[in-house]
């Protein structure tokens, strides 16, 4: 079953900020807040959801949705498919996610993080990333690789290889370091 907008930004709300905004908090966060990731969030979402939309409304959304990634820092294309329950700890952070990338749900994803094509293979396959995925600071995930679920993703590892589920893995390229028991 397909979530709505709405389900997906409540469960983005819970990940980052521990409970759901009500409406006055959402408008301040909205027209006040400078710098919140949960703020650039909302417009990803919006921009997301309205990929199928007429053309006006859809090149409105983008233009305020690529205002906010540019002054966050995100490079992430609203055509990526993304769960619900991202959480992106830091403002500024330099993350380029490619617009093929596929994420599950309740994934963390850190400052300077690439999800990335090899361009000497293909510039369409990348990586397919399961539930509850830490993407710690400075990793890369070059090429077409799959992530399982329950996995962390050292800082400034490279994978290029498919990694398992309930996994810890870091070093360049990555290597399973130890196996998480759920």
């Amino acid at each position: 079953m397909k979530k709505n907008l709405g389900e997906i930004i409540k469960q983005d709300m819970i990940q980052n900020r521990g409970y759901i905004l009500n409406s006055l908090q959402l408008l301040k966060l909205i027209l006040w807040e400078k710098y919140d990731p949960m703020k650039y969030l909302i417009f990803f979402r919006v921009a997301n959801y309205c990929e199928n939309s007429p053309k006006l409304i859809r090149g409105i959304v983008y233009r305020i949705y690529y205002h906010h990634s540019f002054k966050f820092g995100y490079e992430i294309s609203p055509k990526t498919k993304i769960g619900g329950g991202l959480r992106l700890p830091h403002w500024g952070g330099g993350i380029v996610i490619h617009s093929n990338a596929i994420i599950g749900e309740n994934c963390e994803i850190m400052q300077n993080v690439t999800v990335g094509n090899n361009a000497l293979k293909s510039r369409d396959d990348v990586a397919i990333i399961g539930d509850r995925v830490t993407l710690c600071a400075g990793s890369k995930v070059i090429g077409s690789v799959s992530i399982g679920d329950n996995v962390v993703v050292g800082a400034n590892s490279v994978v290029v290889k498919d990694i398992p589920t309930n996994t810890i893995v870091a070093g360049i390229p990555a290597k399973i370091i130890r196996y998480v028991n759920n």
